[in-house]
């Protein structure tokens, strides 16, 4: 940060230079006058600069949160993350927390106002992990605010205490469950989707972006190189996975899989020669009659209708990936292979997030411990130490 003194008329006077006005980008001093000398100058504005840096100086400005946000998704946020992870953004910051904080001055804004806000959307009865992600969204930006463009003398989000997830129980189904939703989903149009998720652990956005080119019936394998999703503003949204662990092989080994996902290509290509407005330009295996991608939305109401059809407890589409997991393990699969097997970045995260599995299965390990070492009747051996 830099500075200077100079004379006008009788005394002496100091500038400081501050960084350029974020919104605007017009440049910004700081200076003061009226010092009877050259040293009373420099030392006020040497004291000047150290108030700025340890955070004590509070920069003039009209700014409020919802203009500040504004320009943090404009100017950060739409360039830097991944369109679903901006749109995410976007909509937490305009239907949740500008209709409440959004009128406050960004400098006048405290840990306490976040801290109320943040109980108030667990009163709503909001889920923890949406509220946690609302806090996540208000941290980055608004420690941006301090450390990236200094609009605000300190970081506030250090005294915001975190809110606390509450973790849920992960509904999940038997591989007998699994068989019975495919035997009811065999009629779908949806089929192979289903068909691919309950053998793979896909998440849904990779069960709709596999391509043709991504699946080898020589190689036996699928590979993830993209995820689709839908959006009324954006429409079809191709992203590359989250992480180069995102991006994976999946062996497929069972026969009916294979022969399956070479029909479903075939009947695609069919299409594609008797229809000319197929979309071929997608390239996906799970799609529409005329090539278009399948809407989450659309994957999500027929799921629905099947499970009511086959009379299995309801879990969600992503749960098909838990159940995947769950009988890995059960099938004595180790962690590390299930991480690699769901394309989790480490094996810290398939282990925080399948905790109950390894509770489980040290219960059932003790329940035989017990029964073992109680269903002796016979006299305790004697040693001699």
């Amino acid at each position: 940060m830099k500075g200077s003194v100079y004379k006008r008329g009788n005394t002496w006077s100091y500038m400081i230079e501050l960084p350029p006005d974020p919104l605007t980008g017009k440049r910004r001093q700081k200076g003061k006058g009226g010092f009877k000398t050259e040293e009373e100058a420099e030392l006020a504005k040497l004291e000047k600069i150290i108030e700025i840096k340890k955070g004590l100086y509070k920069p003039d400005s009209k700014m409020t949160v919802a203009e500040y946000l504004d320009f943090w998704l404009d100017n950060y946020s739409k360039i830097k993350h991944r369109l679903t992870t901006y749109i995410t953004n976007r909509e937490l910051i305009t239907k949740r927390i500008i209709p409440v904080l959004g009128d406050i001055k960004l400098i006048n804004l405290t840990a306490d106002h976040i801290e109320k806000f943040l109980v108030e959307l667990n009163k709503k009865g909001y889920s923890s992990s949406y509220v946690h992600g609302i806090f996540r969204v208000l941290r980055r930006a608004i420690r941006m605010a301090h450390y990236k463009w200094e609009l605000i003398p300190t970081d506030i989000m250090k005294k915001v205490e975190p809110p606390k997830i509450t973790k849920k129980k992960r509904l999940t189904w038997t591989l007998e469950q699994c068989q019975i939703f495919l035997k009811a989903a065999s009629e779908s149009r949806f089929y192979i989707a289903y068909l691919t998720a309950i053998n793979t652990g896909f998440r849904r956005g990779e069960v709709l972006g596999v391509q043709e080119k991504d699946f080898s019936y020589e190689g036996k394998y699928i590979v993830v190189t993209q995820s689709l999703t839908y959006h009324k503003e954006f429409g079809f949204i191709i992203q590359e996975p989250k992480t180069k662990k995102s991006e994976r092989r999946t062996p497929i080994i069972d026969r009916l899989i294979l022969e399956k996902l070479k029909e479903k290509i075939d009947q695609n290509h069919f299409n594609a020669q008797n229809n000319e407005v197929y979309q071929q330009q997608w390239g996906l295996i799970n799609c529409h009659s005329d090539g278009e991608p399948i809407r989450p939305s659309q994957l999500r109401h027929d799921y629905e209708k099947i499970i009511k059809k086959s009379g299995l407890p309801y879990i969600r589409f992503h749960d098909l990936r838990h159940s995947f997991a769950t009988n890995l393990w059960e099938l004595g699969f180790d962690l590390k292979d299930i991480q690699e097997m769901l394309g989790h970045s480490s094996v810290a995260i398939t282990g925080d997030i399948y905790t109950h599995m390894r509770d489980e299965k040290k219960k059932s390990l003790m329940a035989k411990y017990s029964e073992a070492i109680n269903s002796s009747k016979e006299a305790p051996v004697s040693v001699d130490n």
